[in-house]
């Protein structure tokens, strides 16, 4: 049977429009309309936003938001989330939400004369062969998925991925068909999400850890009960998924609308292979990952090597990238040399934050191999080093993750402080603490306290 279509917001449906007349509060403010609402997050301030509360005429208000002069210099990948958190309260009302409910799982597409293919999907003359990104379908349809399943926009990804990445750390199996559909579907919101994006979105920073964290896993083990080559594709889709969202998407040359680069991660006896995936459609996706599993077993797993891509956006970019290479050969670390790197990447972050400077994209990958590094020391202590020293370094190697992932979201720490505990925890639960950071001296000491604080508990006693 095929799919229903809504693709005009008008009539019946009409309360699936902006400009539909129902108040409702958002972050603390009543506002008449959707629209209004959405114009009023163009404000620096909450005093400037007060005059949307008072506007009744979405065009109006419409009108309104393209002169706000202070439009925050990220927001063109704030405006979705921002979308989706205001149709959340708007359809909190039990009358509309029955009425979206009702749509059951129509495919809601906002049909429109007026050239709008961002939100909508404009059908005149001059646009009808223009794709249309419907934005705003979207986002309705997944604040459904919301209120009928009690699915939210980030659970549908990063839980997900959260997921495989627990069952990759407890060598547990997953289901391979569920992870090629999360692979795909993660891409295609991606793709739209990060098209215009001026600066990485912050809400997708955790997804983009785990999927690093899972691709990391396969560079070193093979999934339980599969077949080498086959956890080599999925390696390589993974790894793909890093690196467009690394380098953004529909960079490079290719003939085709949608690729996901592979060949990103893994050296053949020929050297590098860099080849892409045609992502235009399941049906296509699938095809590739096959080609790929067939590419593996025709090479052999032992011809294959694995690579680091490194760009020097980071002055310690290549540096973490040597310790997630050692690591990954299971290679001996020097601990002093550790040390340092945690603490001078410390200082480096914080004078960003000091710089008040918010431009994250050049800093993913180094963000990528010390969240790689952590998920490595939650499932192996640091070889020839005592237990209770590599839980330490883990436990700092994590308050460094927590300090860019508070960076990304604004939310400045105290000066020279790094939080301890952010993802170990004690027989007594979570035990935050934090370390002070003022010198390498201080930093020295915090280390030795935590080192005797897992020597209290017993290695054996701490888990990720």
């Amino acid at each position: 049977m095929a799919e229903k279509v809504i693709d005009s917001f008008k009539d019946k449906y009409r309360f699936l429009s902006n400009f539909y007349q129902c108040d409702f509060v958002y972050e603390g403010l009543t506002y008449h309309t959707a629209e209004a609402a959405f114009q009023a997050q163009k404000c620096s301030t909450e005093e400037e936003k007060i005059k949307y509360t008072e506007v009744k005429n979405p065009v109006v208000a419409k009108r309104m938001g393209k002169k706000e002069p202070n439009l925050p210099s990220n927001w063109n990948c704030m405006r979705d989330h921002i979308m989706y958190k205001i149709l959340l309260a708007k359809f909190a009302n039990p009358e509309l939400q029955a009425k979206l409910l009702s749509t059951g799982y129509a495919h809601l597409v906002e049909g429109n004369k007026h050239h709008d293919n961002y939100w909508g999907k404009c059908t005149c003359e001059k646009c009808k062969d223009k794709e249309g990104r419907n934005r705003l379908g979207i986002n309705l349809m997944v604040v459904r998925n919301y209120y009928r399943d009690g699915i939210s926009w980030r659970a549908a990804y990063e839980d997900p991925w959260k997921d495989v990445v627990d069952a990759f750390r407890d060598f547990r199996n997953v289901d391979t068909d569920k992870l090629k559909h999360l692979i795909a579907y993660t891409y295609y919101e991606c793709e739209e999400m990060m098209a215009d994006a001026l600066e990485f979105p912050g809400d997708y920073l955790l997804i983009y850890k785990y999927i690093c964290q899972a691709s990391f896993f396969l560079r070193m083990n093979c999934l339980p009960d599969k077949q080498p080559e086959v956890s080599a594709a999925f390696e390589d889709f993974i790894g793909g998924l890093c690196s467009e969202i690394e380098d953004g998407f529909f960079c490079g040359d290719t003939t085709l609308e949608h690729p996901l680069h592979l060949g990103t991660t893994r050296l053949t006896p020929d050297g590098y292979d860099y080849r892409y995936a045609d992502m235009s459609s399941d049906e296509s996706f699938l095809k590739a990952f096959d080609n790929d599993v067939e590419y593996f077993k025709s090479l052999g797993q032992e011809n294959i090597a694995f690579i680091s891509d490194l760009e020097m956006e980071s002055d310690h970019t290549k540096a973490w990238g040597d310790v997630v290479e050692a690591f990954s050969k299971n290679e001996e670390i020097n601990i002093d040399t550790l040390k340092r790197l945690i603490f001078d990447t410390h200082k480096e972050f914080e004078r960003l934050f000091d710089s008040d400077k918010h431009y994250f994209w050049s800093y993913l990958r180094i963000y990528k191999f010390i969240c790689q590094a952590g998920f490595y020391l939650s499932m192996n202590y640091l070889s020839k080093v005592a237990p209770a020293v590599s839980s330490a370094v883990e436990d700092f190697i994590n308050g460094l993750s927590f300090k860019i992932e508070n960076w990304i979201y604004r939310e400045k720490d105290p000066d020279h402080c790094l939080h301890l505990g952010t993802a170990m925890y004690t027989p007594a639960g979570c035990c935050e603490r934090h370390a002070d950071m003022s010198s390498y001296e201080s930093f020295l000491s915090d280390f030795d306290e935590d080192v005797t604080f897992f020597k209290g508990l017993g290695h054996e006693d701490n888990e990720e």
